[in-house]
């Protein structure tokens, strides 16, 4: 397994085991944890527009 492949196991690893946590317990939810695991800005489109925004305190997380 490469260094990329093994770093890409850990993280869904890490994922995985944190979204059981808060399955299991939702008061416990390190919220801000849980957004670190995905992009610092978000990008989305419809046939009419792109859009994007932060993910910060802002985008509800």
């Amino acid at each position: 397994m490469t260094e990329m492949e093994e770093k890409v196991r850990r993280l869904f690893d890490e994922y995985g085991r944190t979204s059981n946590d808060a399955l299991k317990d939702a008061a416990s939810v390190n919220v801000s944890g849980v957004a670190a695991f995905f992009a610092a800005y978000f990008v989305g489109s419809t046939p009419q527009a792109v859009f994007g925004g932060a993910n910060d305190a802002a985008s509800g997380t």
